[in-house]
């Protein structure tokens, strides 16, 4: 595995359509219908589902800004020339709204454990990692790792990521898939929730 590394979750997506999009729209084209305010709602939900389940402050879903960024996993479609048809949202979380209780699912650290004795750090015992970005996407993108082995397709990704952190069995995981947020975010997304680690 490559030095560095994320965590995404991802709901499957079968065949080339992103279940409960396509089945919302029909047939035609996901790419050419989905307007940009419903990616960007539809990110907005999954940031309330984290919400919702205490994992993030109360109000982060209204105050997330949107844009089209790319993240470390999503940067190998995303960035340089994406596609012409494809079109994406993506939220990243402000640092100062991820709660401890994020630890319930991912590897966290406060500031004081990230940082160490490099700076003088003002809120020592605020979260430090994970970032936490979700990105939206009008069709699936594949997203591989550095064999070039696709290790995750779909249309949305939750992604977990730790600066320049080496690939490592405690940071890079998801600790608890049967947690509650991961069972609400498959009745919204209506497709089931998977994880994978992209190092890069």
């Amino acid at each position: 595995m490559g030095l560095n590394a994320s965590v995404v979750v991802f709901p499957v997506c079968p065949g080339s359509r992103p279940g409960l999009l396509a089945r919302l729209l029909g047939s035609e084209s996901v790419a050419t219908m989905l307007p940009a305010a419903d990616l960007a709602g539809m990110a907005r939900s999954v940031v309330g589902v984290f919400e919702g389940a205490g994992l993030l402050s109360p109000g982060t879903a209204d105050a997330a800004v949107t844009d089209e960024g790319a993240t470390f996993a999503t940067c190998q479609v995303l960035e340089g020339e994406p596609p012409g048809d494809l079109r994406w949202v993506h939220i990243g979380v402000e640092d100062q709204a991820l709660r401890s209780t994020l630890a319930e699912i991912v590897y966290t650290a406060t500031e004081e454990e990230w940082f160490g004795d490099l700076e003088i750090r003002e809120h020592a015992n605020a979260v430090a990692v994970p970032h936490v970005d979700v990105t939206c996407l009008s069709r699936p993108i594949a997203l591989s790792n550095t064999r070039k082995r696709v290790i995750a397709r779909s249309w949305l990704f939750i992604e977990f990521s730790y600066d320049d952190a080496r690939v490592s069995a405690e940071i890079h995981k998801i600790r608890d898939a049967s947690h509650a947020v991961f069972v609400r975010l498959e009745e919204l997304l209506q497709a089931p929730v998977r994880w994978a680690v992209v190092d890069g």
